[in-house]
């Protein structure tokens, strides 16, 4: 199984690190010495490592001038003092971002049986909303970057999904309440295919004690709307990937399926959303969230509770 091997931006968010940081600590200090490609810097586990010890001795106080020609070693070693918060993330850094690393190295060897067994222990370890924040939405930024760079093909891609389909059907069994104090919808509209950002939207609300319907991708308004007709929720949230060049359709789809919704249901758009469809969604009164630490707070509205 080949080394997982990631793109600057993938870096960044296995690291907390920005991408500008990343590569003035790589020019101005030489701390890190990534491959090159034709696409760009490439970054392995040890390198992921080694930004992560920086980023920790830096967070203490340590200059990066002073630090950068350290050792891993030498690094591991350096008395370091981070806040209270800052500590419990590094532990939960070091725990997880070789899962997702390893999970990834699975996806890409079509080994669904490796990668289920990652996940799933991970699963298990950590709660609920630490597993989507650390583990989910790493993995699915690390997909998308790898299928539109060409790394990943759509059946790779639509094995994660599967993956992640199966541990919220898990979720929602384990943690589901007869009396959930809400229920959500979660789909994406006609030809939009990417349901990366609703599984990890859908796994949230049920990290909160709410009731979730999750429809997947690709449906028509229509049926989304009978849906929301046959069972009582309160919100129907969308997830939008790749709207350039699609907007009048999905402008229409959503314009209809406020109509056919009845009065009461929210409406919540997340993902990429271009100018026009929020200008669009704020005059039919929905909603749009930027990330998902912001729809655990507008979650927090519907009666979930972290």
């Amino acid at each position: 199984m080949s080394e997982p091997m990631y793109p600057i931006g993938a870096a960044s968010k296995l690291t907390g690190l920005s991408s500008d940081s990343i590569r003035s600590w790589e020019r101005r200090y030489d701390a890190i010495h990534p491959a090159r490609a034709k696409g760009g810097r490439l970054y392995t586990e040890k390198d992921i490592h080694r930004l992560r010890l920086l980023k920790r001795a830096v967070d203490s106080g340590h200059a990066i001038s002073q630090i950068s020609p350290l050792t891993d070693s030498d690094l591991e070693s350096l008395p370091v003092t981070l806040a209270p918060e800052a500590l419990e993330s590094d532990l939960s850094q070091k725990l997880t971002h070789g899962e997702v690393g390893k999970a990834l190295a699975c996806i890409e060897n079509y080994d669904a049986l490796a990668a289920d067994r990652i996940l799933g222990k991970m699963a298990i370890l950590l709660p609920p909303r630490d597993f989507v924040h650390d583990i989910v939405t790493p993995l699915m930024g690390l997909v998308s970057e790898y299928w539109a760079a060409g790394r990943l093909s759509v059946a790779q891609e639509h094995l994660a999904c599967s993956l992640l389909r199966n541990i919220l059907g898990a979720m929602m069994r384990l943690q589901a309440r007869e009396d959930a104090p809400s229920t959500l919808l979660f789909a994406t509209l006609a030809d939009e295919l990417h349901e990366f950002g609703i599984l990890a939207a859908a796994m949230l609300a049920v990290a909160g004690g709410l009731g979730v319907l999750y429809l997947g991708p690709n449906l028509p308004e229509e049926e989304i709307a009978r849906a929301v007709k046959k069972v009582k929720v309160r919100a129907v949230v969308l997830g939008f990937a790749h709207a350039d060049g699609a907007e009048n359709s999905r402008v229409a789809a959503l314009e209809n399926l406020r109509r056919l919704t009845p009065a009461g249901v929210d409406l919540i758009l997340g993902g990429r959303l271009t100018p026009r469809i929020v200008s669009a969604a704020e005059a039919l009164e929905a909603e749009c969230i930027d990330n998902f630490r912001q729809f655990e707070e507008r979650l927090k509205k519907f009666g979930a509770r972290y």
